[in-house]
């Protein structure tokens, strides 16, 4: 007000001199008839808003659901699992061979390789793989992070016809929790080997489907092992006990340290091993010496075991909250959500029969999201109540309150026609845009109401014509205020983390003011008894 005073300083008016009303123009005089028009059959435009917002929401049905939207950063990641177990240099050799066909594609401008366990964690996205011989990552830039889209099938197709005997997947960083896949049916319970075969049948279901990628469990396959069965007397005559049947096992294959070489500050550890002909492969067991403490006589291994036996065990195994959880884990092809994939395993999965005393969660994308969602609607009762105590504290009535609350949802009318028509999915960000637009709304729907408010208690004629009087007279502001909000938000529709947001208050905002002028007018003047003149 005060530059405004100071900047369009105005000479005095005539007090005595008649005013004059201002033209209307042709916007405020076409809004102010379709009003008028809009009053007279009231309940038929309220009919017909509540089949548009009956309608959106069931449009909502076919709206993509998401968690958070893919990173701009111009670089991907490859996984590379063989099966559990493998040794580190076969793993080694794949990733240099996947490596060098890599750097001779376009748009990839570098490739870094780690072999045996993932990088350091240099962004908050990114989850490292623990250490693991049978496992590489290459992460891969390239110039421009438009052209991810095109890369990831091409590289996918490649890996799955390169190296069928491993488990592979190409993926995007996105701009939320990193690390693990996008879905998991995380199974609980007492006996590890009957979880394994409750996340084998959950397996098999993913396995259906042809959009699944990577196909695993977490505790990864069961690994083979050579066991010597040792006999006692055998060793006991010999002087050889189980500890030194193990050691010399030990020294043969993965070597004993023997000692510590200081070089600096630091201390390496110096490890004797048997040469490498004598260990070139699981054969190479049943030529073994054992020396003897007891005779220092060295002693075929031969001697002090009733042969060997070849077996299988969990190489891997995990507790969650002091509990056995394992979980089977998949991903979605390249350019299939990870909800529209989930929307069709989760039946199959939740209808397993599981023994008593096991349990199935859902972790992944859709166990982040609904935490997140969790979490952010244990809060959202409380803005409301405050909201709602702010609105009934400003009029100190309720008809008025309720009035501007029965307008809040008509916010998804556009909502849901935005989602479609641009096909972006609804994400975490898209949901807090809905939450601030209900906001605007309320800004919006005060403003209308205020007026109308003080129109009806001061206009000497029909109070249906105070009603128009007021609309008319707010229709600017109102206008004005939703452009520029919009206008505002219109260059967040080319950045992807707050692109579904953008969309949400774009559409939202725009179809929920355009009606907005229209209903609440309707509503106001039924719970204020204001009935108009037909013509």
């Amino acid at each position: 007000p005060l530059f405004r005073y100071l900047g369009f300083r105005l000479p005095m008016e005539n007090q005595t001199e008649a005013k004059t009303p201002a033209p209307k123009n042709m916007i405020l005089a076409k809004y102010e008839s379709l009003l008028a028009r809009a009053l007279e059959y009231r309940r038929t435009v309220l009919a017909a808003t509540m089949g548009i917002f009956a309608l959106s929401i069931f449009g909502f049905q076919s709206v993509q659901q998401s968690f958070f939207p893919n990173s701009t950063t111009p670089q991907v990641v490859v996984d590379y699992w063989l099966p559990e177990g493998t040794d580190i240099s076969r793993t080694a050799k794949d990733a240099e061979q996947i490596e060098e066909h890599l750097l001779r594609q376009d748009h990839i401008e570098g490739v870094q390789t780690l072999i045996g366990a993932g990088g350091l964690r240099y962004m908050l996205v990114y989850g490292p793989e623990p250490v693991n011989s049978s496992y590489a990552q290459l992460l891969i830039r390239v110039d421009d992070y438009k052209n991810i889209g095109a890369l990831l099938p091409v590289v996918q197709a490649y890996l799955d016809t390169t190296y069928p005997e491993a488990q592979t997947k190409i993926w995007r960083f996105s701009l939320g929790p990193g690390g693990g896949s996008k879905i998991e049916a995380e199974f609980t319970g007492p006996d590890p080997a009957v979880l394994r075969k409750l996340a084998g049948q959950a397996e098999k279901i993913m396995r259906a489907d042809l959009r699944t990628l990577t196909v695993k469990q977490d505790w990864r396959q069961p690994v083979s092992y050579i066991k010597p069965v040792y006999s006692e007397a055998n060793a006991r005559r010999a002087g050889v006990s189980r500890e030194d049947l193990a050691d010399a096992i030990k020294y043969t294959f993965s070597g004993q340290t023997v000692g510590k070489y200081r070089e600096g500050d630091k201390l390496l550890p110096i490890i004797a091993r048997a040469p490498a002909e004598e260990r070139r492969d699981a054969d190479a067991i049943r030529y073994i010496q054992i020396l003897s403490p007891t005779t220092g006589m060295s002693t075929p291994i031969t001697e002090v075991t009733n042969g060997f036996s070849t077996q299988w065990r969990n190489g891997i195994l995990k507790k969650q909250d002091r509990q056995w959880m394992i979980k089977a884990q998949c991903d979605p092809v390249p350019g299939v959500l990870a909800s529209s994939l989930l929307h069709s395993l989760r039946p199959q999965i939740e209808g397993m029969e599981l023994p008593q005393g096991y349990s199935l969660s859902w972790g992944g994308e859709f166990g982040d999201s609904s935490e997140s969602q969790e979490n952010l609607a244990s809060t959202i009762p409380y803005g409301l109540l405050a909201m709602v105590l702010v609105v009934i504290i400003l009029f100190r009535r309720i008809r008025q309150p309720l009035i501007i609350w029965l307008v809040v949802p008509l916010a998804l009318t556009g909502v849901s026609a935005g989602l479609l028509l641009t096909g972006i999915p609804l994400d975490f960000m898209g949901i807090l845009g809905v939450l601030s637009l209900s906001g605007l709304l309320i800004k919006n729907a005060i403003v209308l109401v205020d007026q109308m408010d003080i129109e009806t208690k001061e206009f000497a004629g029909h109070k249906v014509d105070a009603l128009l009087a007021a609309a008319a007279s707010r229709f600017r502001p109102v206008m004005l205020g939703t452009l520029t909000t919009v206008l505002g938000v219109v260059p967040l529709l080319f950045d992807a983390f707050f692109q579904a947001m953008a969309v949400v208050l774009v559409f939202g905002l725009l179809f929920a003011t355009l009606l907005t002028l229209i209903v609440l007018p309707l509503l106001y003047s039924i719970f204020l008894g204001i009935h108009p003149v037909k013509s």
